[in-house]
């Protein structure tokens, strides 16, 4: 999902540090770029346990709250 936003935003540069979550090193070497992009911007920020769930597919209210924290990020 955040790679889908990464590449659209066309693929800018990754700011965030994954260290604080468990499960950060589970993802794709693909999907390390978007996913420390989408940490640093804010997009994304963890589950109620702290995870980010890298290999997980989304539900839709996550995917909802994914692209609105986008869409309020490309407002200003």
């Amino acid at each position: 999902m955040v790679t889908i936003l990464w590449r659209y935003a066309q693929e800018p540069s990754a700011s965030g540090d994954l260290s604080k979550f468990p499960d950060a090193d589970n993802e794709s070497l693909w999907a390390a770029d978007p996913l420390k992009w989408a940490v640093g911007t804010g997009i994304i920020s963890g589950d109620e346990r702290g995870y980010v769930n890298p290999g997980n597919s989304a539900v839709r209210a996550e995917l909802a709250a994914v692209l609105q924290r986008y869409g309020e990020k490309q407002d200003n």
